[in-house]
């Protein structure tokens, strides 16, 4: 069921109103909105994307979903846990610093990317590391078999519209799949 523009849901459950039904929605238990029925499923720990196209399908059924449907608190000292949200409740990957790719098994990292609203329109909110890179090693290694390609190969980018007022009631928007090809 598609979000009902009217649906005040969570902005309403801040403020003591409408709420989420009681169930969970971590770890593949669904929940849902009072208000206007919208049913969500976590993500199971066993979810992980075999192929390109599961990723592309969970990506696409992310947009327009609120930081509050994936998990309704949020520590909002820690700068990233919107992203880890995203990250663990939304596509069931772990927040790490492994220098290969979160999907390993099909090569694709995911970035998550906060957009803030400007005279413009919305823009990048701030910059997105994708890997680090040990300047004294990298002159004795190859393009081709550096973990830094491996991790720029396919790139999952998935963008949020920050909310600075209420951080949960921030909406994940779109998603590009970013592919590095014959570089």
């Amino acid at each position: 069921v598609p979000r009902q523009p009217h649906c005040p849901w969570p902005r309403q459950r801040q403020r003591g109103g409408h709420q989420p039904s009681p169930q969970s929605l971590f770890h593949g238990q669904r929940a849902s909105c009072w208000c206007c029925g919208e049913s969500w499923r976590g993500v199971e720990k066993e979810d992980v994307m075999k192929t390109i196209e599961e990723l592309r399908n969970r990506a696409e059924s992310l947009k327009d979903k609120f930081i509050s449907e994936l998990k309704p608190t949020l520590d909002e000292k820690d700068k990233g846990s919107i992203g880890k949200i995203i990250e663990e409740f939304g596509f069931g990957v772990k927040n790490n610093s492994e220098s290969r790719p979160d999907f390993h098994e099909i090569g694709v990292e995911l970035k998550v990317v906060p957009l803030k609203q400007s005279q413009k329109g919305l823009s990048v909110k701030e910059r997105t590391k994708v890997c680090l890179i040990n300047y004294n090693q990298i002159v004795d290694s190859s393009w081709e078999t550096s973990h830094a390609k491996h991790k720029l190969d396919h790139i999952l980018f998935v963008f949020y519209h920050y909310n600075k007022e209420n951080q949960l009631e921030s909406q994940i928007k779109d998603y590009y799949f970013f592919e590095l090809k014959n570089q």
